[in-house]
């Protein structure tokens, strides 16, 4: 579940090396090894982004550990809050210490994040004098390691469940019956997908000034990311309680409404999208401002005709990966959804817990196809008009 993340973030730094680093190192005669450590210290801002994002993810996740993890016999943290605030008797205080220890469970993170964070501007190799690095060739041996590695990633990773899915799916009656069940499961994944674009675009919009604040020295900037950590720590089902709460007032109505599911939806996503974005806003250089003032460029000129250009295509996969996990998002889903209108993993979890698995299965394999579609259509576009 984590591998998207940490892909994406090492991909924006890995477009943006610097070839005179290892020119550099090749005029002094410097070993491969060597080179290849001078390599991954020139990404350790975005290795660092990558490292915070699956340890937060992990220690938060929901949707595994109910399933998967419950069904095995392991007690996860995010499972544990989940029992004491659904079960009878509530049990308030074993959910709040909870939270609190996997909150306090962060803290490797943040050190790891802190102690890269003072050496940023060794890390800066996006300038006025900026050659990308060449793609280097691997060998035929190298290659087949490489493309074993993947398929078997893929495969047991997404072919194998997606297949038994398929297996589930299609009934007896054949196309006849999947027809007439499609309506249902075409608004779950429209409402999601809807749902999705508008608030990955202000997560976008939210989260790279975010990136910014924390990719430059400052005191803001360190407040910020033990800010945006701890939310990525806290459990998903707390925060969406939270906003239940806090929403559900006289002087608040916004519970039961699409609203507050947004809100919340981008409230989950900053922190993430803040981290993708983090490895590439740490690689610009402060000369590519300092010569945009010489030549007499405001700073919504320079943001425009020079930042944005660099890290539109951390922007983009930013964008991508925050609707794509948000269109699959549980607990906050399961808390807000407006009645009548589940999203698609509402509806997904509405469908098992009534057996409805051919349902279930059909919704399953429709939504990964829509929106692995919506990201190769998306991914185009991109890639056609930039």
């Amino acid at each position: 579940k984590v591998v998207p993340y940490v892909f994406l973030v090492a991909q924006g730094s890995l477009r943006h090396t610097s070839a005179a680093q290892q020119e550099a190192a090749r005029v002094h005669g410097l070993s491969r090894l060597w080179r290849l450590r001078l390599g991954l210290n020139a990404l350790l801002p975005a290795l660092a982004a990558g490292f915070a994002i699956a340890y937060a993810e992990s220690l938060r996740n929901f949707a595994v550990v109910a399933t998967l993890g419950a069904s095995s016999g392991f007690t996860m943290g995010t499972y544990a809050i989940y029992q004491a605030v659904n079960g009878m008797p509530l049990n308030f205080p074993l959910a709040a210490a909870t939270s609190w220890l996997l909150l306090g469970l962060v803290v490797p993170a943040l050190i790891l994040q802190h102690r890269v964070g003072q050496r940023a501007s060794q890390h800066q190799t996006l300038g006025a004098k900026h050659r990308p690095a060449a793609k280097v060739r691997l060998q035929a041996s190298h290659q087949l390691l490489h493309g074993v590695l993947l398929i078997a990633l893929g495969l047991f990773a997404l072919a194998l469940p997606t297949f038994a899915a398929l297996g589930v799916a299609w009934p007896k009656a054949g196309w006849m019956q999947i027809a007439a069940s499609l309506h249902p499961l075409l608004a779950a994944i429209s409402y999601s997908l809807q749902l999705a674009l508008v608030a990955a675009s202000l997560t976008v919009g939210i989260a790279l000034p975010i990136a910014w604040l924390i990719a430059r020295p400052g005191r803001v900037g360190r407040l910020l990311d033990v800010a945006l950590l701890a939310m990525m720590a806290l459990p998903l089902i707390v925060l969406a309680a939270a906003y239940l709460q806090a929403y559900n007032q006289p002087y608040a109505p916004l519970y039961g409404g699409s609203l507050l599911l947004g809100m919340a939806y981008v409230a989950l996503a900053v922190p993430a999208t803040s981290r993708v974005l983090m490895g590439p806003v740490a690689q610009l250089h402060r000369s590519l401002a300092d010569a945009a003032r010489v030549h007499g460029l405001s700073r919504w000129q320079t943001l425009r005709h020079i930042h944005l250009p660099l890290l539109s295509g951390a922007l983009f996969y930013g964008w991508l990966l925050a609707v794509l996990s948000i269109a699959f998002e549980l607990p906050a889903s399961e808390l807000l959804y407006p009645a009548g209108h589940p999203p698609l993993a509402v509806a997904l979890l509405q469908y098992a817990g009534g057996f409805q698995l051919h349902q279930q299965a059909r919704l399953q394999v429709l939504g990964m196809a829509v929106l692995l579609a919506f990201a190769l259509l998306a991914r185009w576009v991109y890639q056609r008009f930039t």
